[in-house]
């Protein structure tokens, strides 16, 4: 399954991010939802387990702290920029 998978959590979207998914679009649903659009939707899958289920301190679901505040960043500017510039 290589097709594009939506999702609308911040947190999990910056999460894909780090663990190096492919952010491909953001998409505004109203004044107040994005959707945020990634390559691989197996792999979405897989890390999207792995941050719902993964137990604390698993190692497969730790991330750099500096990287996932860079993604976080990087989403807000991009979320800020389609609410404001579509319809």
């Amino acid at each position: 399954m290589n097709e594009n998978v939506k999702i609308n959590n911040l947190y999990g979207a910056a999460f894909l991010i780090t663990k190096g998914v492919e952010l491909t679009d953001v998409e505004k649903i109203n004044d107040r939802k994005v959707n945020f659009i990634f390559k691989s939707a197996t792999r979405v899958a897989e890390m999207m387990q792995l941050y719902n289920y993964a137990p604390i301190n698993s190692t497969e679901s730790l991330v750099d702290a500096r990287s996932l505040i860079t993604a976080i960043k990087t989403l807000k500017e991009r979320l800020y920029s389609v609410i404001q510039v579509k319809p």
